[in-house]
């Protein structure tokens, strides 16, 4: 594990829908919360958060479901011949649980409402990103490394008339042979289309979050919260 985190000890499930890692900022700055993907733990993300400004609030979640080899994961997923294969009931109660614990988060920080980002790699991102795109009234951003949007969320966010108001960062390396950078053509495409702000950048990497695209989310943060202004809420808001 890395040493220096500035965080509070793994938060247990008992208390919170999922363990979790806390770096408290200043009450009303900007909400970052880190979804690591598939293998890893909450401690991966590490980086991305490092760089920002201590006033920010960051949690860093690890996912439920265990590894047999070690680390954990959201969701299965299945490499074949045609593509990946997810399962959509699986994705689901990710989301489910991943909701709830975001509606617990004002009792562990006082952060911004109005700024709160999504950040993940890889099955974190997708699974970021599918949350936003099923409740973007939840968040302002969102950061992709690595990721993919899955059709199935796709398809049930046509209808949503608040899709304009969230900007996304997508990061993802030229050489990735687990999720070829066609998915990330396609996923700034898509989001485009449907009025979404995308920052999207392609990198000299595999399959892996390399410093240079650290570099670029974390400035990316930066900015949209300086863009975004604060809007003094305690916590989450659904719309009325």
């Amino acid at each position: 594990m890395p040493t220096g985190l500035g965080c509070t000890p793994p938060l247990a499930p008992a208390l919170l829908p999922l363990s979790c890692r806390l770096r408290a900022g200043t009450p009303g700055a900007p909400l970052l919360v880190l979804l690591h993907g598939a293998g890893s733990d909450e401690t991966s993300l590490w980086p991305v958060a490092r760089p920002l400004p201590r006033g920010w609030n960051v949690v860093l979640v690890r996912a439920p479901r265990p590894m047999p080899r070690g680390g954990f994961f959201w969701y299965p997923v299945h490499f074949r011949r045609r593509g990946v294969h997810v399962d959509a009931d699986q994705v689901e109660a990710a989301l489910v649980r991943l909701a709830e614990f975001l509606d617990r988060l004002p009792q562990l920080c006082r952060f911004d409402a109005g700024r709160v980002v999504l950040a993940g790699f890889s099955q974190g991102a997708a699974l970021a990103s599918a949350l936003a795109l099923r409740q973007p009234y939840r968040v302002t951003g969102v950061g992709m490394l690595s990721g993919r949007l899955l059709s199935s969320v796709q398809a049930s966010s046509l209808t949503s008339g608040l899709l304009p108001r969230l900007r996304f960062f997508i990061g993802h390396g030229l050489h990735d042979r687990v999720l070829p950078m066609a998915l990330a053509v396609q996923a700034t495409r898509w989001l485009r289309s449907h009025g979404v702000r995308v920052t999207a950048r392609a990198y000299d990497a595999g399959h892996e979050a390399t410093p240079a695209m650290v570099a670029g989310l974390t400035h990316w943060l930066q900015a949209l919260a300086s863009e975004v202004p604060g809007s003094k809420q305690p916590g989450l808001q659904r719309p009325g």
